[in-house]
């Protein structure tokens, strides 16, 4: 999986607002995150991706990988990652799967992000333009 530079908008959301198809934050070389997954409102498994670059590392207890999947289903409802970045950035953007693999970056897929001070909440839309974005709603701190 390669690791963005910069925030990638899904191209078929205009209105109301901006939805996110990939995520990059910023973060110090070593940066602790913490995901506090907030809520689900799908019948399918919903869950989140992040990723650093090839040259870093996430530590997850005793797990270091590039990246990991986290799901609502069998993740803590709050994880603390430590990061490890040596360009200073990690992806991250919201995963489903509906039963046939996991699926991610779909035609409609994407979050719309909330910003309360230091805390980021995306609220998680998987398909179909009828959605609420509340199929999966997850929070990210930079701690």
């Amino acid at each position: 999986m390669a690791v963005g530079k910069e925030r990638i908008l899904n191209p078929n959301f205009s209105e109301p607002e901006d939805v996110i198809l990939w995520e990059v934050l910023a973060v110090k070389p070593e940066q602790d995150i913490k995901i506090c997954f907030v809520g689900k409102n799908s019948p399918h498994r919903q869950g989140i991706r992040i990723a650093v670059e090839d040259s870093g590392h996430i530590s997850l207890n005793d797990n270091v990988s590039r990246g990991f999947q986290l799901w609502f289903d069998t993740a803590p409802s709050e994880i603390i990652l430590h990061c490890h970045s040596t360009t200073g950035k990690v992806s991250i953007y919201n995963i489903y799967d509906a039963g046939s693999g996991v699926k991610s970056q779909q035609h409609t897929s994407g979050m719309i992000l909330r910003k309360y001070g230091r805390i980021s909440y995306y609220h998680c839309n998987d398909y179909g333009f009828g959605g609420d974005f509340d199929k999966l709603v997850f929070s990210v701190e930079l701690v």
